[in-house]
This record gives structure tokens, sequence and C-alpha cells, in this order.
């Protein structure tokens, strides 16, 4: 079982990935959804590749969900994840009691 950290803040908690190897929200998303369509080996060192081909193996293993966004449907969803920022974290937390 993983645990996944919370989405307050998360546009202000970068960078993103279990290598902390993106930086913006869009890229995380991207990655996440075709790690491929965002790769240029070319342009990568041999242990750029060797991360790339490691973080490969992971998602290959992973279920496939077949989801497919455009990059509206990116700008969409980090527009959705900034309107869970909060300036006062502890003023969320207590605002039940």
């Amino acid at each position: 079982m993983c645990r996944a950290p919370p989405l307050v803040n998360v546009s202000e908690t970068a960078p993103y990935s279990h290598a902390g190897s993106e930086y913006g929200l869009g890229d995380a998303i991207r990655t996440r959804v075709d790690p491929l369509g965002v790769s240029e080996i070319a342009n990568m060192d041999l242990s750029e590749r060797g991360d790339f081909y490691r973080r490969l193996g992971q998602w290959a293993r992973e279920p496939a969900y077949s989801v497919e966004l455009d990059d509206r449907d990116i700008a969409a969803l980090v527009a959705f994840l900034k309107t869970l920022d909060f300036r006062d974290v502890d003023a969320i937390s207590h605002a039940d009691e």
C-alpha cells in the first residue's frame, strides 16, 4: 500500500514525481499519462537515459487505464488542482470546529 501526499497546496510543492524530476504540474500529469510522448531520448546523457528507462520500467508494470488527455484537458486539471491552494492551511484544518 502506498500513502499519497495530500493535494492541498499541490501547485506550490514542486518538484513532482517519485524522483522529483518534474517541475510543473502539467508536465507531471503529461509524463504520467504518456511518458513516451514527452521524452527526448536523443538529448539525454547516459545517466538521464538510465533514469528514464528505470521510470519507464516502473510505468510498464502498472495497470494501463488508457487515459488520453490533450493539452486542454491537462490545463483544466492544473486549474482544478490550483483551486486546492490555501494560504492558511491551519484555517482549513480547523474549519469543522
